[in-house]
């Protein structure tokens, strides 16, 4: 990538929005179990530096997570090892992102 205005290159960021699906009645209990399973692979990629922030919208239900990668087919293998994802629990959208400002450093 090349750098902006005199700055280092910057890194590939990407937004990814997740969106509830319709719940199937008599799977709740599975259900859940995906959405612990998603939070806790959620704070296994921030742990490992890959998810920069993330987490549910306080309307409408679905959430939005910002990761840093090498490319689109990383943050798509990511996706979709998630277990939410998996299970059907969350449809996804995947955005790449400039960050132009920042009150974080990345």
């Amino acid at each position: 990538m090349p750098d902006y205005h005199g700055q280092p290159e910057i890194p590939e960021f990407y937004v990814v929005l997740y969106r509830h699906t319709p719940v199937k009645p008599g799977t709740e209990a599975q259900l859940q179990q995906a959405r612990d399973a998603h939070i806790a692979n959620q704070h296994r990629h921030y742990e490992e530096g890959r998810l920069v922030m993330g987490g549910p919208f306080m309307e409408g239900g679905g959430g939005m997570a910002l990761f840093k990668a090498q490319d689109l087919a990383e943050v798509e293998a990511w996706v979709a090892a998630d277990p939410a994802v998996a299970a059907g629990l969350y449809e996804v959208e995947i955005y790449r992102y400039r960050v132009m400002l920042s009150a974080w450093e990345l």
